[in-house]
């Protein structure tokens, strides 16, 4: 029998009844402090779009700040040069900071590859200031592993 190549990256969705709880619109507002976009957590689910929910986007011309908590440089390295493509097409600005007032936090760690969607990353409840909000789990090989399958991992 062949082995499989197949890679998955698991979306971690907040539940329904929390993400449109009023304590959790409160965080998603902490995040945008001073943005324009107003919340309504009545809003129901749109129709996904690539991996994000339009009720879980980050506004147009969101400062999105990312940090590294693992990884090997080469890792990172490619991460970063990925994500500038996400800035082609959505309409954000994506930053990589050493400061702890990121809203994305990515580890390489063992255990799958998974990822908060979208404005579920700064639920403290869901996913711990200190832990990753997105884990590329070290099937991406910087040296080995195609460009492409990056690019998926990457940019749901």
């Amino acid at each position: 029998m062949k082995k499989s190549n197949l890679k998955i990256c698991f979306d971690r969705i907040i539940p329904k009844e929390v993400a449109n709880s009023k304590k959790h619109q409160a965080y998603i507002a902490a995040a945008l402090h001073g943005t324009k976009r107003t919340v309504n957590p009545k809003m129901g689910i749109a129709v996904p779009l690539m991996a994000i929910q339009n009720n879980k986007m980050w506004p147009a011309g969101f400062e999105l700040k990312c940090r590294f908590i693992g990884g090997k440089d080469l890792q990172r390295a490619k991460v970063m040069d990925i994500a500038k493509e996400w800035t082609q097409y959505a309409n954000i600005k994506i930053i990589f900071v050493n400061t702890k007032d990121e809203h994305v936090r990515i580890d390489f760690m063992e255990g799958g590859s998974w990822s908060a969607v979208g404005t579920d990353c700064v639920n403290p409840e869901y996913f711990h200031k200190d832990s990753p909000t997105m884990n590329l789990f070290d099937w991406l090989d910087a040296k080995k592993t195609p460009a492409d399958q990056w690019r998926q991992a990457v940019l749901p």
